[in-house]
C-alpha cells in the first residue's frame, strides 16, 4: 500500500522542511543603521545606497508566513494534494527501489527532525546509504516529465564532468538545497542526485505494480495503465539517455553552515509571530 502521509503529518506542520528550504537562502534588502551607513559611505563615496543585503526576499517571507499559519492552525496547508506527476513519482519511486542495489534504504515516508533544531526543522529524504550504522549518503530521486528530465540530466552530467557542484546548485537550487538540508539533518557528508525515467521495456513491470496495488486511492494511479505509453514519460531503450542517472558529491561545509544559519534566523521570525 502506498503511504503519502509523510507529506502531511505533525512532524512537517509548522516546521521548515527540506523540500522548501531553498526559499530561505536568498537575502532581501534592509536599511543600514547609522554605523553601517557611515562605513558604506567611506568605502563607496559615490554611492547613495541606504539598503544592504539582509533578511529574506519575498519568497522567504512568504514561506515563513506559511509556517506561521500552520502553527496557528496546527495543521499543514497543503492537505491531501494530488496531481498525476505526484502519483507518477510515487510509483516510480516504488519501482526504482525494487531494481536498485541493496545498499539503499528507502526512507521517503519517514520524516526526521534535525537533532539540534528539530523544533523547527525536518526532512524526508528519499533514500539513505549507511556505513557502520551512520548515514554516509542522502539520495534524492526526481522523476520529471520528458523535457524536465532531459534538462535535469544534462545539468548533473555537466556538474559531474566538470567536478563543480556549483553548476547544479545554480541551475536547480530547490533540488540542491533539499539535499543539503537532509544531509544536515542526517549528519551525512555526501549527497546524491538520482534522475529516473523508465525504459519502454520496463512498462510491463510497472503496469503490474499498478494493477496489483491494494490501496484505497488506486484511482490516483489508473492513468498509468489507461493512457497510451506515448503519453507517459518513458524512454526508448536505444535512445540517448539512460534510465537511471546519478551524481554523488560531497556537500560543501560552507553551504551546510549557511543553510543552518538562515533557518535559525527564519525561526526567530516564526517563533515571535506564531503564538
Amino acid at each position: 500500500m502506498l503511504d503519502n502521509t509523510s507529506m502531511n503529518n505533525k512532524e512537517r506542520g509548522g516546521r521548515f522542511t527540506s523540500s522548501m528550504v531553498f526559499n530561505l537562502v536568498s537575502y532581501g534588502k534592509v536599511l543600514m543603521n547609522d554605523k553601517e551607513l557611515a562605513q558604506w559611505k567611506i568605502d563607496n563615496p559615490k554611492s547613495k545606497a541606504k539598503m544592504r543585503a539582509g533578511g529574506f526576499d519575498s519568497k522567504g517571507e512568504n514561506y515563513i508566513q506559511e509556517k506561521i499559519y500552520e502553527r496557528r492552525m496546527k495543521s499543514t496547508l497543503d492537505g491531501d494534494a494530488y496531481s498525476q506527476p505526484m502519483a507518477w513519482g510515487n510509483i516510480m519511486e516504488m519501482y526504482l527501489y525494487s531494481i536498485l542495489g541493496t545498499e539503499y534504504e528507502m526512507t521517503s515516508k519517514a520524516t526526521t527532525l534535525h537533532p539540534d533544531y528539530g523544533e523547527f526543522w525536518s526532512g524526508s529524504p528519499d533514500m539513505l546509504i549507511k556505513e557502520f550504522g551512520l548515514v554516509k549518503v542522502v539520495s534524492e530521486i526526481k522523476c520529471y516529465g520528458k523535457k524536465g528530465f532531459a534538462a535535469y540530466v544534462d545539468c548533473i552530467h555537466e556538474a559531474q564532468a566538470k567536478e563543480d557542484v556549483g553548476i547544479f546548485r545554480d541551475k536547480y537550487p530547490k533540488e540542491y538545497w533539499q539535499i543539503v538540508s537532509n544531509c544536515c539533518i542526517q549528519g551525512a557528508p555526501e549527497g546524491e542526485v538520482m534522475a529516473f525515467m523508465p525504459y519502454v521495456s520496463q512498462f510491463p513491470e510497472i503496469k503490474e505494480i499498478v494493477e496489483n496495488l491494494e490501496d484505497a486511492d488506486i484511482w490516483k494511479y489508473r492513468f498509468i495503465v489507461e493512457k497510451p505509453i506515448s503519453a507517459l514519460p518513458f524512454l526508448p531503450d536505444d535512445g540517448y539517455y539512460d534510465n537511471i542517472n546519478t551524481y554523488r558529491f560531497e556537500v560543501p561545509e560552507a553551504d551546510k553552515v549557511l543553510l543552518t544559519k538562515r533557518i535559525i534566523e527564519a525561526n526567530k521570525i516564526l517563533k515571535n509571530a506564531s503564538v
